[in-house]
């Protein structure tokens, strides 16, 4: 078993909630770093970033920009790869406080490579980038342990699970808010979907109990 199907298989097996490090563990490294991926160890899931440089390289960033977590002001869209590559994060979640590490910003590939036994959930922070983000994750060989999130809001959300994972040959995590007693209602086809696993958010407990 190979690629999504063994991705499905090893969250069927596991527990029925998860605890997942979000950006890596980020208060013991700076977020998004290879360290902060190794430090994350304990947890069930690891949680990272991705967006598309300016020469179509995925690189381990949440923000638009580079200034909160390096000393670089500039978008991530306009710097290549490399040049993002060579920065030094600041320490944890960053900030100008924050003194700059010697933790360098990966790439997806480095990032999914610091740990090979890791499950990981991929968020692609643009929409119009998951796909590329998707086939990246593909390509470092991360298909049989990684699934790229997208949101879930209506039946269009819901077919593009299926979609995406086909096109891409990358697992797909439903991501779905529960607003109201419409938002509630996709739960179940969602259940009923062959993905990976599911990342629901809701404010209000009466609405699932």
């Amino acid at each position: 078993m190979t690629g999504p199907a063994a991705l499905k298989a090893r969250y069927r097996a596991g527990p029925a909630a998860m605890i997942v490090a979000h950006r890596g563990a980020w208060d013991a490294a700076p977020e998004n770093s290879r360290a902060a991926i190794r430090a994350a160890a304990a947890f069930d899931v690891v949680e990272i970033d991705g967006r598309l440089a300016a020469d179509g390289g995925v690189v381990l960033m949440h923000d638009e920009t580079l200034l909160r977590t390096t000393e670089d002001a500039r978008a991530v869209a306009g710097v290549t790869a490399d040049e993002i590559r060579a920065l030094r994060l600041r320490h944890g979640r960053g900030g100008p406080e924050a003194a700059v590490s010697e933790e360098r910003v990966p790439g997806l590939a480095e990032a999914l490579a610091a740990g090979p036994w890791l499950l990981f959930d991929l968020d692609a922070k643009s929409p119009a980038e998951t796909e590329a983000v998707a086939r990246a994750a593909v390509a470092a060989g991360a298909a049989d342990r990684a699934a790229i999130k997208i949101d879930v809001a209506d039946a269009d959300g819901l077919a593009e699970l299926a979609a995406l994972e086909a096109r891409t040959g990358l697992a797909v995590t439903a991501k779905l808010v529960l607003r109201d007693a419409e938002s509630l209602a996709l739960v179940e086809p969602v259940a009923a979907a062959d993905v990976a696993v599911a990342e629901v958010w809701f404010d209000d407990l009466d609405l699932v109990r």
